[in-house]
């Protein structure tokens, strides 16, 4: 007869259980350790190329970011790097203006179509020597008001320019335009002189114009007693002499203890002149 009864289970060995638990064990533990080590020195192989790259980058092209960004432990933000490179570029130091170029001299010309101007103070030469309108004054000299741009004392200059302007009746000081060309003359055009000093010892030395000359003078307002202007003059010596640009003159609004230099009272046209006429009856010169 066949006996349907199971076996009879068997006895587990407690020992071996233990020791295979152990076992197991040991493998993960070994396994984790091995495997820890291997993504940490993976890391770095990852860093150290990365910043090779970029050192290669850098030489090739200074100041270009590399395109491509790797998020690793210890790495810096791109907005922190962007905030660090802004820095850097507000430190740096701006850019100098450009220099302004210096202010071209007259040119000598009796054509007064092209005469310019400059935006310096009035300069040039008188009869051969250089000249720099160091004070600017407007002085009353009997029925005109003398424009004075003069280098050195008021009373004995070493150079100056005269040009004596006649007022109509009732018409004030500032404000007047005058162009004058070569081939003008009559009662509209200005007497101007030069005067110069060959040796400083000795009272400078004049030479009177009726007409011949070119000018172009613009006087501003008269403001708080100065008047602002701008002049061009070249007159028909030898040595071509010429002043142009920009003068601020005084008044005796301004200073009231302005003196007028001796000598530089208008004269009468010479005899000769064909515009005498004219200007005796314009300014009232007795025969």
């Amino acid at each position: 007869m066949r006996n349907l009864a199971p076996p009879a289970p068997k006895k587990k060995n407690l020992v071996a259980q233990i020791a295979t638990t152990a076992a197991v064990l040991v493998v993960l533990g070994a396994g984790g350790y091995f495997g820890y080590v291997w993504y940490i020195g993976r890391q770095a192989t990852e860093g150290a190329a990365d910043q090779d790259a970029a050192k290669k980058t850098d030489a090739l092209e200074p100041g270009a970011r590399p395109q491509r960004v790797v998020k690793r432990a210890g790495a810096q933000a791109p907005a922190a790097a962007d905030s660090a490179n802004g820095a850097t570029d507000a430190a740096a130091p701006a850019a100098a203006p450009p220099a302004t170029p210096p202010a071209t001299p007259p040119v000598w010309t009796l054509e007064v179509a092209k005469a310019v101007i400059p935006e310096a103070r009035a300069a040039g030469t008188i009869s051969g020597t250089n000249f720099s309108a160091e004070t600017a004054r407007i002085d009353p000299v009997g029925t005109a008001q003398a424009l004075r741009l003069l280098q050195g004392q008021a009373a004995s200059p070493d150079r100056e320019i005269l040009i004596y302007l006649h007022l109509k009746p009732g018409e004030k000081l500032g404000g007047q335009t005058l162009t004058i060309a070569q081939d003008l003359k009559g009662s509209t055009v200005p007497q101007v002189a030069k005067r110069w000093k060959t040796d400083p010892k000795f009272a400078p030395k004049e030479q009177r114009y009726f007409s011949g000359y070119a000018m172009k003078l613009e006087l501003g307002p008269l403001t708080n007693g100065t008047v602002a202007g701008k002049i061009f003059l070249a007159l028909p010596d030898n040595e071509h002499s010429l002043v142009a640009g920009t003068f601020n003159a005084a008044t005796p609004q301004t200073d009231p203890s302005l003196l007028v230099a001796p000598g530089t009272t208008p004269i009468a046209a010479p005899a000769n002149d064909p515009t005498r006429a004219a200007y005796e009856k314009r300014y009232g010169v007795r025969r």
